[in-house]
C-alpha cells in the first residue's frame, strides 16, 4: 500500500516539475536587467535598452546578440526553464517598461513594443543556432 502511494506522489511530482507545459515567464526580468550595472548605466546615459545594427532586418544576427548579451543572458535562462518556448511580446512589454522606469527613462509605447519584438527576435536566433548545434565563431 505504501509503495503505490509513493509511486503516485512521484508521478505527480514528475508532472509538476516537467518543463513541457511551462511557458516563458518574464516576471522579474525588468528588475533583473536594472540590477545589471552595464544595462543600468547605458540606460541612464540615454542609450537604448536594445542595441541594434544599422540595417533592421526581420532576423537577428550574431553582432546584435553579442552587443546585447547582458540583456539576453537572464532571458536565456528563462528560455531554458520554459523548454525553449519563446516569450510572447505582450508579456515582455511590462518588464521593459519597468526597467525604463527604474532608470528614470520615459519611452513611448512604440519603443517598448519594438524592444519586446527585438528581444524575442534575438532569443529566436540563439534558439535556432543552438538547436542546429551551429555555434558561430564570428563576433
Amino acid at each position: 500500500m505504501h509503495k503505490s502511494c509513493f509511486g503516485s506522489i512521484a508521478l505527480a511530482l514528475k508532472r509538476v516539475l516537467s518543463p513541457m507545459g511551462l511557458e516563458f515567464d518574464p516576471a522579474g526580468l525588468g528588475v533583473e536587467w536594472e540590477g545589471l550595472q552595464a544595462i543600468r548605466e547605458s540606460l541612464r546615459n540615454g542609450e537604448p535598452l536594445v542595441k541594434l545594427g544599422k540595417n533592421k532586418s526581420p532576423d537577428s544576427n550574431i553582432q546584435e546578440c553579442t552587443a546585447n548579451q547582458d540583456l539576453l543572458l537572464p532571458a536565456l535562462s528563462r528560455l531554458f526553464v520554459a523548454n525553449l518556448k519563446l516569450p510572447s511580446v505582450p508579456r515582455l512589454r511590462p518588464e521593459i517598461e519597468i526597467v525604463y522606469k527604474m532608470c528614470q527613462r520615459q519611452v513611448d509605447e512604440d519603443k517598448t513594443d519594438d524592444d519586446a519584438w527585438d528581444i524575442r527576435k534575438m532569443l529566436r536566433f540563439v534558439k535556432r543556432k543552438a538547436s542546429r548545434e551551429d555555434p558561430s565563431l564570428e563576433s
